[in-house]
């Protein structure tokens, strides 16, 4: 546990479980606590990589080339790569 979490959320009876009066006005002691540890949802990045080509004066037209891993329309980078593999070996 970690002294002071980015988010806290108190729980406090609003009635008796016994009888069901309102408990609303009354104090409350602490008791307890828990934390849930979580990971911020991955957002994917999508990176277009896009090639041209240009004429030269003596008339050939030279194409520019992907860079290395790219290469098919769309591809996985090396972080997306990883976190498969992690999953897949580590945590079945």
């Amino acid at each position: 546990m970690i002294a002071n979490p980015d988010v806290v959320i108190e729980h406090k009876p609003g009635f008796c479980n016994h009888c069901g009066d309102d408990l609303s006005d009354e104090p409350a002691t602490f008791m307890l606590r828990r934390q849930v540890v979580d990971i911020p949802p991955i957002i994917a990045e999508f990176t277009k990589h896009r090639i041209f080509k240009k004429a030269c004066d003596c008339g050939h037209h030279t194409k520019a080339l992907f860079p290395n891993g790219v290469n098919s329309p769309i591809s996985y980078g090396s972080n997306f790569q990883a976190t498969i593999a992690y999953l897949h070996t580590r945590q079945y």
